[in-house]
């Protein structure tokens, strides 16, 4: 079959016109639990354990940042990890293992935005996700709503643009979910990576906080 594909460009260029540099693109992996991990969270609260943050600058340069949690420690402790076969490397890349508490893990995350939290545009897949999850830091750790507050009101989704059909092909199936639309218009696809939804990935994450 002819792949048949729909593309409104004007709204298009309408919606990435109003997006400022650096592009801060970012996701989060939660654990949820009955008996809560951490002060100031609740049963079930979806609590962010992991973020990978990629800055696009306007000249082109890319940075990557990401993190996660091993375990809960009184004294910080950080592992550099060193990843010499990753093929998706970027002009810069931050990756690291943390064993401290969720406090300071959320402070990582802002010194890693720095102070372009004041200009970026804060790009995900279906923001609901995120910015729920900002909402619920931002209730935890009330000193840090002025940054959060900048970040979910300064945050772009692209799931928009296939959801409101300016772009869209037959392989979507009616869906903008990206498990849908990641494999239609890149060579990647969830169906050949090791943890391929949510569920898993919140399996492992758990596991891996294993000193809890």
């Amino acid at each position: 079959m002819k792949t048949v594909w729909s593309f409104g460009v004007q709204e298009i260029e309408n919606c990435l016109s109003e997006l400022t540099y650096p592009l801060c693109f970012y996701d989060y992996e939660t654990v949820s639990v009955p008996v809560p991990l951490f002060d100031g969270t609740s049963p079930y609260q979806q609590v962010v354990v992991q973020y990978s943050l990629h800055k696009v600058y306007e000249d082109g340069k890319i940075e990557h940042f990401w993190w996660i949690l091993e375990s809960i420690s009184d004294v910080k402790k950080v592992r550099i990890l060193e990843v010499s076969d990753n093929e998706n490397a970027v002009y810069s890349e931050q990756e690291k293992v943390i064993s401290w508490n969720y406090k300071d893990l959320i402070e990582e995350f802002l010194k890693d935005i720095g102070s372009d939290i004041e200009n970026s545009s804060f790009i995900v897949w279906y923001k609901t996700f995120e910015n729920t999850r900002n909402k619920e830091i931002i209730e935890t750790f009330p000193q840090f709503a002025e940054s959060f507050q900048k970040i979910i009101e300064n945050t772009f989704d692209l799931m928009d643009i296939p959801k409101k059909w300016f772009y869209y092909s037959h392989k979507f199936q009616g869906s903008s979910s990206i498990k849908f639309v990641l494999p239609a218009v890149t060579t990647m696809s969830y169906d050949t990576m090791s943890i391929s939804n949510g569920l898993e990935a919140m399996k492992v994450l758990k596991g891996i906080l294993h000193e809890i």
